[in-house]
């Protein structure tokens, strides 16, 4: 028995901030297509016999016409090439109401050849291998009182449909959901994990799954060996947060029992997080537009967030515009704006310091004491010395 197919998932074709291309299209959007695109064309070009799709399609639960025709094109291409395509709805795909069909759904109405979109649990049969699927499920549509209570429902679902199998046909689970323990990929951060149904891992244990491909969570990682359990993660960056994440799909090899799983990375455009602290630069936009220009290699078609402190000191010696405009002419992309952060000078922070019963001399010599700017402070003390003596004798 010998099995080839793609896992990926988390596609989320949408727009995103970004450039806005001739005819008004969104170039982040382009680069979702593209990495897309690349997706279905190794497995045209490899000898596959299936995508197993985990979820997300679109950005939004109501893509537009746009979005429905790249992944549209996508599916044609693959159904000609006669790959089967698996798909199991995720979050991004399905609307909170049971009354509204989710956005796969005319692909399941047109019954496409080789299409097959699974979007109950069920234990599906492609012909050499059965798929069981669980796609993401929303608390409202189960009519459930909470996440835990989902959770419990997810997993009583898992072991009772696994328990209707053939035994006789090898198995490969497809789900959309949280795993316990998992890392979520930046992006996703700020997610609660409270806030969704979270599944223990030990659902997967003592079962003849020869392997696991999991939607949901976009960093591509690896939950179990013994069934080897995966993410795939997303075929693309969707903000700063995942900057170092590796984008792709999972090539899965099966020759009897033996699984061979290999990632395949994306061109997925680069993300560039450039933090720069210049408080103590005499001339900090010189300094960073020096900079930029030993960078521009590395910035060369890369999506920018630059990120710059300054003082108060020296606030005054840099123009956001001038950075802007010189950084465009390297990057792809500037996210968010080039102004700086300027933190309050230290000097300010002294005030509390001062006593009323301090003579002009002693006031002077803690402001010289608390003050980095001040390069001679011998100098600076005299010099001060002298002016509250001439002061001094001018009131008298």
């Amino acid at each position: 028995m010998k099995i080839n197919f793609l896992h990926f998932g988390d596609i989320h074709l949408g727009n995103y901030q970004g450039k806005t291309e001739a005819g008004g299209i969104n170039s982040r959007f382009l680069d979702f297509v593209k990495t897309f695109n690349e997706t279905i064309d190794f497995a045209i070009n490899t000898s596959i016999e299936f995508c197993l799709i985990t979820g997300d399609i679109f950005k939004t639960k109501d893509p537009q016409p746009n979005e429905l025709d790249a992944f549209a094109a996508g599916i044609k291409k693959l159904i000609d090439a006669k790959i089967k395509i698996i798909i199991v709805p995720g979050n991004h795909d399905i609307f909170l109401s049971e009354k509204l069909k989710h956005n796969l759904s005319v692909f399941k109405t047109l019954k496409l050849d080789n299409v097959f979109i699974l979007d109950t649990p069920q234990i599906f049969d492609i012909g050499n291998v059965q798929i069981q699927s669980m796609p993401y499920q929303h608390r409202n549509i189960l009519k459930l009182k909470d996440h835990e209570e989902v959770a419990n429902y997810m997993e009583k679902n898992i072991e009772e449909l696994y328990k209707t199998r053939d035994k006789n046909k090898p198995i490969i689970f497809a789900g959309h959901f949280s795993i316990k323990d998992s890392k979520y990929g930046t992006e996703q951060k700020t997610i609660n994990r409270f806030a969704e149904p979270v599944i223990s891992k030990n659902i997967f244990l003592n079962k003849e799954y020869l392997y696991v491909a999991m939607g949901h969570i976009h960093k591509h990682q690896r939950i179990m060996s013994n069934p080897p359990v995966y993410y795939s993660g997303s075929l693309n960056r969707i903000d700063f947060n995942e900057s170092c994440e590796d984008k792709g799909f999972n090539i899965v090899r099966i020759d009897d029992n033996n699984v061979n799983i290999d990632f395949k990375k994306v061109n997925a455009r680069k993300f560039l997080d450039l933090s720069f602290d210049l408080t103590k630069e005499e001339n900090p936009e010189e300094k960073l537009l020096k900079i930029i220009e030993e960078k521009k290699d590395e910035l060369k078609d890369s999506i920018v967030k630059l990120t710059v402190t300054l003082a108060e000191s020296n606030k005054n010696f840099y123009v956001a515009k001038h950075i802007t405009d010189f950084l465009n002419k390297y990057c792809y992309h500037i996210h968010g704006s080039c102004s700086p952060h300027v933190i309050e000078d230290e000097s300010k922070n002294i005030k509390s310091e001062y006593s009323e019963y301090m003579n002009p001399f002693e006031a002077l010599k803690l402001y010289a004491d608390k003050n980095e700017r001040i390069k001679s402070k011998e100098d600076f003390l005299k010099l001060g010395q002298e002016i509250i003596n001439k002061v001094l004798i001018s009131n008298k």
